[in-house]
């Protein structure tokens, strides 16, 4: 049951990398336990995904990564190291483990989404 799960969630990933390399506008809602910037954990619920938001997408043996932007008060010293701000934030790799996912939904209007996937654990 549980290889089972993270096939389907292993899919959801792969089609919502190819949704949003086919079209510009996508957007997603990926809700998780946690991210990865440049190696270090940082927790959170959810993370919202586009080409403007998150773009250099890309699918991973173990999950997704990309690039993302943050205001340089949201990261620690080490990630704002070296890094230049620029319009108020900092870009940095951002990597998604495939186990952290819960959930990851299409928003496809200001206040309706569809499920790509949803977690079948109880």
């Amino acid at each position: 049951m549980v290889e089972e799960d993270r096939e389907r969630k292993s899919r959801a990933i792969k089609e919502m990398v190819k949704m949003l390399n086919s079209q510009k506008s996508s957007q997603f809602h990926v809700m998780l336990f946690k991210y990865y910037i440049d190696t270090e954990s940082y927790s959170t619920s959810a993370l919202t995904v586009s080409q403007a938001c998150t773009p250099n997408m890309r699918e991973t043996p173990n999950g997704f990564e990309c690039d993302a932007f943050f205001p340089p008060d949201m990261l620690r010293p080490q990630q704002r190291e070296g890094k230049e701000v620029i319009n108020g934030v900092i870009r940095v790799s951002l990597y998604v483990n495939l186990d952290d996912v819960v959930a990851i939904y299409v928003i496809v209007a200001r206040d309706e989404t569809i499920p790509l996937y949803t977690s079948t654990r109880a």
